[in-house]
């Protein structure tokens, strides 16, 4: 059985790959691993408040639906899918929720070596061989999104992941698991130093905007948690790292940016360059995906806290996307827009919203308080809670099993459990 864990737990990690590929970005074999291990080891009477509220979030996410999705989503709004994959998504999430909340110590570190490794190897195949990468991936993900043979552009590589920003993500969740298993003493001090280095090796090569924010939060926690340890090394290297970092700032600003087309380094150059009306932050074309659906979703709540039910949230969100532009160039090149049955949809309200935008425009305050139990009940190890909070705001969709595995460790039972379960 515990073989079997831990070949959930891998698939958990590359959640995108398939050798039977199933229409969606990520493949259900980490669901279905999960499923047959949990009529293993189900049992009922460790349920507390937090498991049966997941359940009763599972039913209303099944149940709760808006009556036009088909016609919507049939008129080619993809963000108005809610077929049936899409209203179980409740209950996969809530099998990887219960299997890492309980079971957590029969998890080995390892597996993350070994997924870091792979991504990291897959990563230099795209470099050096991109066709053999298209190849090997066309067979095992749902799509190669960016094909290197003839893409010329700023963006960063995926490896096993599919697009940059998951690649950045999946490195995050290896981060707070490598951090959690060396605080359990389940990982030697080399392979944790091995893990931070491919870690921000795939941050680095993904080239993601998102990459930045997710490698800016990674130094501050370092440094949060080895302050009393390395506190008068911490102190002098942070002055004169800010005071380099302004210079660098100020000799840029005069040369009109750093050279190079890597898609992190042209947002770089635009905060620091450019001067405009418009907050400057959310102009990057990464970062209006991820905002303009967050803050078209809080005004859509606003006028209904009780939420308009699965599959209602493009519709709502071009009747509410104009609240948002004002915060927004809507005539950048990068504001795009697509014509449907007559009506011009921003490309953000249609296409990849994140968890946050659909669930609270779907269920309006029941995703809330879900979620509030969700942290409020958890161990508080703050690393894990940004991350995981992190994924769910901006562009990884509800089922991504990287939420699952942090929110289940940020609830764990059995902490100092020994490993009696060898045998199950």
């Amino acid at each position: 059985m515990i073989f079997a864990f831990n070949a959930f737990f891998f698939f958990c990690l590359i959640p995108y790959i398939s050798l039977f590929v199933y229409p969606s970005d990520v493949q259900p074999i980490s669901f279905i691993i999960g499923f047959l291990i949990l009529l293993f080891v189900f049992d009922i009477k460790k349920f507390d408040f937090l498991d049966l509220l997941f359940i009763f979030f599972g039913i209303l996410c099944f149940s709760y639906v808006d009556p036009n999705w088909k016609l919507n989503f049939s008129q080619g709004l993809s963000s108005a899918d809610y077929s049936y994959s899409k209203r179980i998504a409740g209950f996969f999430a809530f099998i990887i929720f219960y299997l890492v909340r309980y079971y957590h110590y029969l998890l080995n570190p390892k597996v993350i070596t070994f997924a870091l490794f792979l991504n990291l190897f897959f990563v230099f195949v795209n470099i050096f061989t991109p066709a053999l990468y298209n190849e090997i991936l066309g067979l095992i993900t749902r799509e190669v999104k960016i094909n290197f043979t003839s893409y010329v552009g700023p963006r960063g590589y995926s490896g096993l992941c599919i697009e940059p920003t998951y690649l950045a993500g999946f490195a995050l969740v290896c981060f707070n698991l490598n951090e959690f298993f060396f605080k359990k003493n389940k990982t030697k001090k080399i392979f944790y130093i091995i893990n931070i280095f491919m870690v921000f090796a795939l941050i680095y090569l993904s080239k993601s905007v998102t990459g930045l924010l997710f490698m800016f939060i990674i130094f501050l926690y370092l440094m949060y948690s080895n302050f009393k340890f390395y506190s008068k090394y911490i102190l002098v290297l942070s002055i004169i790292f800010l005071s380099l970092t302004t210079l660098l700032a100020i000799e840029i600003k005069k040369n009109e940016g750093i050279p190079g087309n890597n898609r992190a380094i042209k947002y770089i150059n635009y905060q620091l360059i450019n001067n405009d009306q418009y907050s400057k932050i959310f102009q990057d074309l990464s970062l209006m995906r991820r905002t303009v659906p967050i803050m078209t979703s809080l005004y859509i709540f606003e006028d209904n806290i009780f939420g308009n039910g699965g599959g209602s949230y493009p519709e709502l969100a071009y009747k509410y996307i104009d609240k948002t532009k004002k915060y927004f160039d809507h005539n950048s090149k990068n504001f795009k827009y697509v014509k449907i049955n007559g009506k011009s949809y921003p490309i953000f309200t249609i296409k990849n919203p994140s968890a946050f935008s659909l669930y609270l425009t779907h269920f309006g305050i029941f995703f809330i308080i879900f979620l509030i139990f969700l942290y409020y009940s958890s161990n508080r190890k703050i690393l894990m809670s940004v991350s995981s909070f992190l994924f769910i705001l901006f562009s990884f969709s509800f089922i991504t099993p990287f939420i699952w595995i942090l929110i289940g460790l940020l609830n764990a039972k059995n902490i100092n459990e020994k490993l009696k379960h060898q045998s199950i």
